[in-house]
């Protein structure tokens, strides 16, 4: 039994102590053998069985293996100690509840002799894993850059480089040395944990307002320790909260008609952007106080929650206002890009139909997006096609810009000539006047066609003027 794992001890022990009461159930063997004396030998052998797996046949320092690997041993032995204990029980009241044959005598000693070793010996184990868990759980604090919980740091690494030091026998749980260093070793992990907390709560109590506040909160909610309890800062935390209401409460009262828009930023999505960082900074501080538990030991009082609750209705107000213009702009603006693309003017000609309001719209729903806020799936899908569009009407400008250059430059004599020349113009140009709107999908492909015609024409037009020599018609 030294030789194997616990696992393997684990599997083994049923079969183990069924054997033992079959063979203690013969009179003539009991009266030879004690069966208290065997199963404390079973015992032992399962104790040096778990020495040996933690420390590799004592060949390593356990303190000198990785903590992970330690605290998995560890489990592994707890495991089979449980495993023991629940087994000799269970055969233990199958004997007692049995007839006269059946090895009540083999379980007949006192339980403290039989597996009295082995519960000292779990507990010594479960001293070195408190040490070990100890250790990795404040190691975290060596990477934290909160000003004074380095400080902290060294102090635990300090207690705990106490132990490799020594030269105790760690799985001799008859030595008490050990249990004096470990004694020593609480008393001052108690004494960081309270220096710890004694930071944590200067730290937050000297923050000047509530998101100062917020990211320090963050910070130590990154601390996996138990020790950190974000109670107790819960009263702090309700005056700076309604200290940061009070103040957007007068920023908004002061720049609800104003509130300072960015000359690049379409004035409808400022606004909504706006009002939407101010309700951010309320709901914001109650998030983080929710993931830290800090939000059911806010003292609210009726007023804290009146000016809560009509601050909040306020900004969404103000916010489902401005969204009901950009719904309004966006029925507009759905009804202008199914338009074509060009209307004649008797006077003026050719104009492009293109609406500042697109431009406008699309610049606002862009905006919105890029600050992370909701729109709907139908803008979205708008929003794509507005680099095509935008391009299209730039397009369209320059053919429009040819199509002139061509019309004026015709020279007089050749007026008669160019009159085939002029109507195929006009009738590659008459599809944007009825069936190519802003959101027909071969928009890019009929500019295209036409612009390869204008080219074409314009070199018929340069080789013209350039063999007759002809000047232009003023």
């Amino acid at each position: 039994m030294n030789k194997c794992t616990p696992q393997m001890i684990s599997v083994c022990v049923p079969g183990v102590l069924a054997a033992f009461k079959q063979m203690f159930s013969i009179e003539t063997y009991r009266a030879v053998n004690k069966p208290s004396g065997f199963l404390r030998k079973v015992t032992n052998q399962m104790i040096s069985a778990c020495a040996n797996y933690i420390t590799d046949d004592n060949r390593s320092s356990l303190w000198k293996l990785p903590k992970s690997v330690v605290l998995q041993r560890i489990t592994d032995c707890m495991r089979l100690y449980l495993d023991y204990c629940l087994i000799y029980h269970d055969m233990e009241q199958r004997a007692k509840l049995g007839g006269h044959n059946s090895g009540k005598e083999a379980f007949a000693g006192s339980d403290i002799f039989v597996i009295g070793k082995f519960l000292t010996f779990k507990n010594r184990l479960a001293k070195i894993a408190d040490i070990l868990s100890t250790r990795l759980a404040f190691s975290v604090l060596e990477d934290s850059r909160i000003k004074g919980v380095n400080k902290v740091a060294r102090r635990v690494k300090r207690a705990y480089e106490v132990f490799p030091k020594t030269n105790h026998n760690l799985m001799d749980y008859r030595d008490v040395r050990f249990d004096n260093d470990y004694a020593q070793f609480k008393e001052k992990i108690a004494e960081q944990e309270y220096a710890l907390q004694a930071l944590m709560y200067r730290t937050l109590s000297a923050s000047p307002n509530m998101p100062v506040w917020c990211l320090y909160v963050k910070r130590w909610n990154k601390i996996p320790l138990d020790c950190l309890k974000m109670e107790l800062v819960a009263s702090h935390a309700y005056n700076l909260y309604m200290t940061e209401i009070t103040k957007l409460r007068d920023l908004y009262n002061k720049r609800r008609r104003n509130p300072g828009i960015p000359k690049l930023i379409a004035p409808v999505a400022a606004r909504l952007i706006w009002i939407q960082a101010l309700t951010s900074r309320i709901t914001q501080p109650l998030e983080v106080m929710k993931s830290c538990k800090i939000d059911s030991s806010l003292p609210w009082t009726p007023t804290g929650i009146k000016v809560f609750n009509a601050l909040l209705k306020t900004f969404c107000l103000f916010e489902m206002i401005h969204r009901e213009v950009v719904y309004k702009k966006f029925a507009l603006v759905r009804i202008k890009m199914t338009q074509p693309l060009l209307k004649s003017y008797p006077k003026k000609g050719y104009k492009i139909n293109f609406h500042p309001v697109i431009r406008e719209f699309f610049d606002e729903t862009k905006h919105i997006y890029i600050a992370g806020h909701p729109i709907s799936s139908a803008q979205y899908l708008d929003m794509q096609l507005m680099e095509r569009m935008v391009w299209s009407y730039e397009m369209l400008t320059i053919l429009l810009e040819k199509f002139i250059q061509i019309k004026k430059s015709i020279p007089y004599v050749f007026c008669n000539i160019g009159k085939p020349l002029m109507n195929q113009l006009n009738t590659h140009f008459r599809p944007f006047f009825k069936k190519v709107t802003w959101k027909t999908l071969s928009i890019v492909s009929d500019l295209h066609k036409v612009d390869h015609f204008l080219d074409d024409a314009l070199w018929f037009h340069k080789m013209l003027t350039i063999m007759e020599g002809i000047p232009r018609k003023p």
